[in-house]
């Protein structure tokens, strides 16, 4: 602290302090981004540093980070324009996305990855959002293909898929709930290692959708299917007619039946209903199609060569969000089996991560899998759809995740744990005061005092993120001081044009009238980054 007093000279310090006291976070600047590798010459494209000088220039922000990617920003503040087409735009390996707004991703997207890049795009579009629109075909994916019942994983897969069909609702008592996915994973078992002409139902197929015509059956019909269907012989004895699952050569649909038996019949009524409210999504036609068999499998992302979008109506997410889980789990899971670990990782895009629930699957490859050849990149709205979801493991997210992108928040959670990632600095304030002395004996009546102090304040505070303009992010890195920046808007961006300004993409058809915009080049000298993009984000 300095004290002085006006008219008197005193040498700026009277003692040397040290810049950091009470915090040391500070904003990265465009030298510190390169010499922790957020230049301009990475793979992942993240957004723009402002520029440093008057009337200099903007500058790309990119990592080559093989971790995982958060982006965590409210509806309608940009994600596609800023996040999700960017990097399906970009990423040269293996992509998965879970394109749930109508296709827009795929419409945009999948022709330039098919024609430019040369992969092998698959379209999952139940509902023919996007495939007609773009000329290509419907594909079609029996997950009962991805089960073998002579591979060693065979139960563990059975499970996998069994877990995303039947979720847990967050009750009190997990007991129905985990007889319930026990249920259907005895009778996926049964299905995939069972005869078609031994199923008892009029319609057979080795697929899902058996399953589900399983668990409808009468009460008495379905403990056939258990314990097998007899009939007496004239001397009274009991003749095996058609075997059940009691009777299975597989030793694991013998168990499955067995723990079904063992259950009290009101009991088991309550677990069968349970495993019915799960299922019910597949009594939908085009998902039965969509479920029937097999045009392509996921062992094919290993070649760095190939794309699967899947798509859904926005207004169908939560109906049909199992759907999605069982084909991503399975994808992640074969992921994680393959020999040779794709480089660039697979990217999996999960847009509306929240509306799937919780998955242990996703957990456990943000905790443990970047190593994988995959790298999973989730968006939600805000930190609360974490925490409601993993409970006191949301963080693992936020601690595994090579970069967290934050835009556009209006929730106080959301805001305050943001302030919290960028820290605590030390800031100089000086303070300026007056006071009549009474006694006039040893100074004059009146005198002006400076106090010069070190204090900390938050980098950024709460209100300031939540009052944030919303062309600007936050970003956090690895190993990296926090980063203020501008966000992009890919149709905008000349980084999505052809030399002669044509887009790279397809124009949405809710947008194919419309007049094409000029190309900018936000790097360009001079430019004020923020006029074009604010006519784009108008904060949601």
């Amino acid at each position: 602290m300095q004290l002085r007093s006006q008219g008197t000279q005193h040498p700026s310090r009277i003692y040397s302090r040290d810049p950091d006291l009470h915090g040391s976070s500070k904003w990265a600047t465009k030298n510190h981004l390169h010499q922790k590798g957020y230049g301009e010459g990475g793979r992942i494209f993240l957004g723009y540093g402002m520029a440093e000088a008057n009337k200099g220039r903007a500058y790309c922000i990119t990592t080559n980070t093989q971790k995982h990617l958060l982006t965590v920003a409210p509806t309608r503040s940009g994600k596609l324009l800023t996040a999700s087409m960017p990097r399906c735009l970009e990423h040269r390996g293996s992509l998965v996305a879970l394109d749930v707004k109508d296709g827009e991703l795929s419409l945009i997207a999948a022709r330039y990855r098919r024609d430019v890049l040369g992969h092998k795009v698959i379209i999952i579009d139940p509902w023919d959002l996007a495939c007609s629109k773009l000329g290509m075909p419907q594909s079609r994916f029996n997950i009962m293909d991805w089960l073998d019942p002579d591979n060693d994983d065979f139960v563990e897969d059975a499970m996998t898929v069994a877990d995303s069909l039947v979720t847990d609702r967050g009750g009190k008592d997990p007991f129905w709930t985990d007889e319930a996915r026990a249920l259907v994973m005895g009778l996926i078992l049964y299905v995939a290692a069972t005869p078609l002409v031994l199923m008892p139902t009029a319609k057979r197929s080795r697929d899902i959708p058996q399953v589900r015509r399983l668990l409808s059956l009468s009460s008495d019909d379905f403990k056939k299917i258990v314990g097998g269907e007899y009939a007496e012989d004239e001397e009274g004895n009991a003749i095996l007619i058609k075997p059940g699952m009691m009777q299975s050569s597989n030793e694991y649909v013998r168990a499955s039946a067995a723990r079904i038996l063992n259950k009290a019949s009101k009991e088991f009524s309550s677990i069968l209903s349970t495993a019915q409210q799960n299922t019910h999504f597949l009594e939908s036609p085009k998902i039965q199609r969509t479920l029937s068999e097999s045009d392509f499998t996921f062992e094919e992302l290993e070649n760095s060569k190939t794309d699967i979008f899947v798509v859904l109506p926005a207004g169908r997410l939560f109906t049909y969000n199992r759907f999605l889980r069982m084909l991503l789990s399975s994808a992640i899971t074969s992921v994680t089996r393959f020999k040779t670990k794709p480089n660039p990782p697979v990217y999996f895009l999960m847009e509306e991560a929240a509306a799937l629930g919780r998955m242990e699957v996703i957990e456990t490859a943000f905790g443990l899998m970047a190593g994988y050849g995959m790298q999973l990149h989730m968006i939600v709205q805000d930190l609360n759809q974490l925490v409601s979801l993993y409970g006191e493991r949301w963080q693992t997210f936020i601690a595994n995740s090579g970069v967290v992108q934050i835009f556009g928040t209006r929730d106080l959670m959301t805001s305050e744990y943001t302030s919290r990632l960028c820290g605590i600095t030390t800031i100089e304030s000086l303070s300026e005061y007056s006071a009549e002395m009474r006694a006039r004996l040893f100074s004059d009546p009146s005198f002006l005092s400076q106090e010069d102090a070190l204090t900390s304040r938050s980098l950024i505070t709460p209100d300031e993120v939540m009052t944030m303009s919303p062309v600007a992010q936050i970003l956090i890195l690895s190993h990296a001081n926090p980063i203020a920046c501008f966000k992009t808007a890919y149709f905008l961006d000349q980084r999505y044009r052809n030399k002669n300004g044509s887009p790279i993409y397809d124009i949405h058809p809710n947008f194919a009238d419309d007049p094409i915009s000029r190309p900018v080049n936000f790097t360009k000298q001079g430019l004020n980054i923020a006029a074009p993009l604010s006519s784009i984000f108008d904060g949601g």
